[in-house]
């Protein structure tokens, strides 16, 4: 890599490309890995939260919600059993019961602040576990 390119590449990550965005407008021969290696040789390094905050605003990567900015609204013990007699203690996706595996109380929606009985059904740990948005064919 002669002097030229160098400056031009920091040149370029300077202000405010990605190493990716710097391979494709330069279209250079190099991987993303070396150049990154030659700017951290000259001492251009981003932060984690920066990098992470540019690959997602570039689309490389989706923002995750951190589950403990989440504020749960407590379920009582009588709200609980009361959504588990009416699902007769079983799973309401497999149909096993309390004696076969652990049951769960579910919120349908996803919304874990929405305690509204409509909204609570009874699930064993495993479905409850394994349940994905796409592919619930009961909410």
């Amino acid at each position: 890599m002669n002097i030229a390119t160098f400056n031009e590449i920091k040149k370029l990550y300077l202000s405010g490309l990605s190493t990716f965005q710097v391979k494709d407008k330069l279209k250079l021969s190099f991987s993303v890995r070396e150049i990154q290696r030659v700017l951290a040789r000259e001492g251009l390094t981003r932060s984690r939260k920066l990098a992470y905050e540019l690959a997602v605003k570039e689309g490389r990567v989706g923002r995750v919600k951190k589950l403990s900015t989440i504020k749960r609204i407590r379920m009582s013990a009588m709200l609980r059993y009361s959504i588990l007699k009416r699902d007769n203690f079983r799973c309401l996706l497999c149909g096993a019961t309390a004696k076969e595996r652990l049951l769960e109380v579910d919120h349908i929606d996803f919304n874990v602040r929405n305690n509204a009985p409509e909204n609570l059904r009874t699930l064993c740990e495993w479905c409850n576990f394994g349940r994905r948005r796409d592919n619930d064919s009961t909410s």
